[in-house]
Order: structure tokens, then sequence, then C-alpha cells
């Protein structure tokens, strides 16, 4: 299997989403976080996730019946799709372009 070097990254601004779902006070000056400092209020919630795939792809391990003889080689060198799965349901899909 042959994949080609990627990185993908991308930053999100949770200010509004976390305003929209009532969490206003967090936001406001002075806020009150009297458990974490005295004087302290938030201007800022962002989210950064990155993918980074290298050429010989990421550590994984391929189990197949013994009694397979014939293998199949694969060489993404076209547009694909990719999936990020955790216990069997997909935390982030994508697609590679080049």
């Amino acid at each position: 299997m042959k994949i080609p070097k990627f990185k993908i990254e991308e930053e999100i601004d949770l200010k509004q989403t976390l305003t929209s779902l009532g969490m206003t006070e967090m936001f406001s000056t002075p806020a009150s976080f009297s458990e974490i400092a005295d004087t302290f209020s938030i201007s800022k919630a962002v989210h950064k996730a990155s993918i980074e795939i290298h050429e010989n792809g990421t550590p994984t391990t391929l189990t197949r019946p013994s009694l397979a003889s014939d293998t199949v080689d694969f060489i993404a060198n076209r547009p694909f799709l990719f999936a990020v799965i955790y216990d069997g349901h997909p935390l982030i899909l994508g697609v590679f372009h080049g």
C-alpha cells in the first residue's frame, strides 16, 4: 500500500457555538471563576485538530486468512476518501485531492 504524504489542519472558533448553547457567563468580564482565580475571563475558545499521514502510511495491523495466497497492490495516486474510526464509529471523514 502506498499513500502520499499529506497534512490537514483545521481551527474552529467555538465562542459563537458555546454562546448559542447558553454558555455566556464564561465570556463576560469579569466571569465567575472563583475556583480558579479571583479575576479571570475567557475571550476566545478554539478547537484545533490535525491529521498527518506519511508516505509509508500509519502503523496498522492487518489480519487476513492464512488461506489467501493472492495480494493486491494499492497505490493512492488519485483522489481518495479516508476515515478515522474509533470503536467502530467514524470520527473523521475526509477527502484527499493531492
